[in-house]
C-alpha cells in the first residue's frame, strides 16, 4: 500500500477511495469515517458489553461482575490490515473500523483501553503507538479489536 497516494486521495476529498482499499484488504471492516466520536463510542461500548455477555454469560449479573476485557481482548490502530494481522499471527479481527482519520483512530484506541481492553505495551499512554510502532505514520485510520485467547496471537 502507497500511503503517499493516500494522502493525495485524502487531500482531494476521496474518503471512499481509501476505504475501497482497506475494504479489499479486509471485506467485514465498517466505515465510521462521517461519524461523530461519540456515535463511535457509543456503538463500541455496546459492542464490547455483547462481547463480555456472550463470552460469560452473565445476562443477569451486573457489569462490575464480568471479568475484565483485558484478559481476552486486544485493541489497537493499524494503516495495513494485512501487515497487522499477519504480526499479530491472526487471520481475523472480532471487529475492525474505518475512521475519518489518525486522531479519531488515536482516540478511540483510547477509549478502548478505558472501557478494559488490553491495547498495548503502556495502556492508555501508548494509544496511537500501533500504526507508527509497525511503520507507519500518522496514517492509521483502521480501528480493530482482536481476541487474544485465539491459538499463537502474539501482542
Amino acid at each position: 500500500m502507497e500511503f503517499k497516494i493516500e494522502e493525495n486521495l485524502n487531500q482531494n476529498g476521496n474518503m471512499q477511495k481509501i476505504y475501497e482499499r482497506y475494504k479489499e484488504q479486509y471485506p467485514d471492516i465498517v466505515d465510521y469515517s462521517d461519524s461523530e466520536i461519540e456515535v463511535i463510542k457509543d456503538y463500541l461500548k455496546s459492542f464490547i458489553y455483547m462481547i463480555r455477555v456472550n463470552k460469560h454469560g452473565y445476562l443477569h449479573k451486573m457489569e462490575k461482575d464480568f471479568p475484565t476485557p483485558k484478559s481476552y481482548l486486544y485493541g489497537g490502530i493499524t494503516n495495513d490490515i494485512r501487515k497487522n494481522l499477519s504480526r499479530h499471527q491472526i487471520d481475523k479481527y472480532i471487529k475492525c473500523i474505518f475512521v475519518a482519520d489518525y486522531d479519531t483512530a488515536k482516540e478511540v484506541e483510547r477509549y478502548l483501553g478505558e472501557l478494559g481492553l488490553d491495547i498495548g505495551r503502556e495502556g492508555l499512554k501508548s494509544a496511537g503507538n500501533g500504526g507508527k510502532a509497525e511503520g507507519g505514520d500518522d496514517d492509521s485510520r483502521v480501528v480493530y479489536i482482536a481476541d487474544k485467547t485465539l491459538p499463537g496471537f502474539v501482542k
